[in-house]
């Protein structure tokens, strides 16, 4: 079907489930290794655009796993050739979800230890702080000479 002739949401909740399933699949596939690439290339601002299309694309393909596991017959009827298609479509997902991981875990990695190292060059630029008491005389003992407190926001 071309762009022009798109399917309604309509048409496609009515499609056969196989095919619903192999959309769904495909979509996955697609949003993932999006994702995949965009961390590669540290775009935080992409990744978190994508996040709303991930997340609905992960609830149609786990709904559609859910409708058939409550229907196991929905398979039956469909040809040998059309069963190998949804098993590769199914090992493509697979494959695309294992890497997708692995970037995901790259990326916190990196993230982690990007962050220890900002915390650490801050303690090496400055130093033990000194503070200061309520009435505006440097403290001594308890907290005097402490780190400086840094707070980072680790989201990714």
């Amino acid at each position: 079907m071309s762009q022009d002739q798109a399917e309604t949401p309509t048409q496609a909740a009515q499609a056969p489930f196989e095919r619903r399933l192999a959309a769904a699949a495909e979509r996955l596939m697609a949003v993932l290794t999006r994702e995949a690439e965009l961390l590669k290339d540290l775009r935080a601002r992409e990744l978190n655009a994508l996040l709303p299309d991930k997340r609905e694309a992960t609830l149609a393909y786990r709904g559609l796993l859910g409708e058939l596991a409550e229907t196991p017959g929905l398979l039956d009827g469909l040809a040998a050739h059309q069963k190998a298609e949804l098993k590769a479509t199914a090992g493509r997902l697979a494959a695309v979800t294992e890497a997708n991981a692995r970037a995901l875990t790259a990326g916190m990695d990196a993230n982690q230890r990007l962050v220890k190292a900002i915390a650490q060059a801050v303690r090496q630029e400055h130093g033990p702080a000194e503070s200061y008491r309520a009435n505006g005389r440097l403290a001594t003992g308890y907290g005097a000479g402490a780190a400086p407190a840094v707070s980072f926001n680790q989201v990714l």
